[in-house]
């Protein structure tokens, strides 16, 4: 269902010739930047950060304790062997196929959910995986994604690299709707 990453591309994660670009010292620019448009975005609005989050692609859990630094309560998935370098976050994190485990979930059991893996998930299974994430989530999907728009070169173990159109259209379709409009799709909001 999902693909599962070697820890090789959690060491070179962006197939860079630098030295430097492991997940553990760049997580940060891997993607937790759109989280922290998402908690400006809140602050501005709503002036409310959730207390909740499902974190799906935890990796090493650097996300999973930054975010409980702010006082987010958060769960994570991980189908990878990285989940293991954890630490004690690894008890927070299901070492599992996200399809699988966003099938059990209660409905509206977290306020967010932050999501890395769509890309590595077979198509087939990305229209019922996003329905699940409706149901489970109480308010917003943030999502980071590597489009066709950000690199028409696709990661070696992506399966899924298509326009931000297609992922635009696919998250609406199962029952959100985008907050930010002239970016690459990262912040969506469940449709009451």
């Amino acid at each position: 269902m999902a693909v599962i990453l070697p820890s090789d591309y959690f060491d070179n994660y962006a197939d860079d010739d630098s030295d430097d670009r492991t997940y553990g010292s760049n997580w940060r620019e891997y993607g937790f930047h759109r989280m922290e448009d998402y908690f400006h975005e809140l602050d501005r609005r709503y002036l409310a950060h959730p207390r909740t989050c499902l974190e799906i692609g935890s990796a090493d859990g650097s996300v999973i304790r930054e975010l409980r630094s702010r006082g987010i309560e958060t769960r994570g998935i991980e189908a990878s062997g990285i989940y293991h370098q954890a630490g004690l976050e690894r008890t927070r994190i299901a070492h599992s196929d996200a399809v699988q485990v966003v099938k059990v979930i209660p409905d509206n059991s977290y306020e967010c959910v932050y999501e890395t893996a769509a890309q590595y998930i077979e198509k087939k299974f990305l229209k019922g995986y996003f329905r699940n994430l409706r149901r489970i989530v109480k308010r917003d999907l943030v999502i980071v994604l590597h489009t066709h728009e950000d690199d028409p070169k696709p990661h070696r173990y992506q399966v899924n690299h298509e326009p931000s159109r297609f992922w635009i259209d696919l998250i609406e379709d199962a029952g959100f709707e985008n907050r930010v409009l002239d970016t690459t799709p990262f912040w969506f909001t469940k449709e009451l």
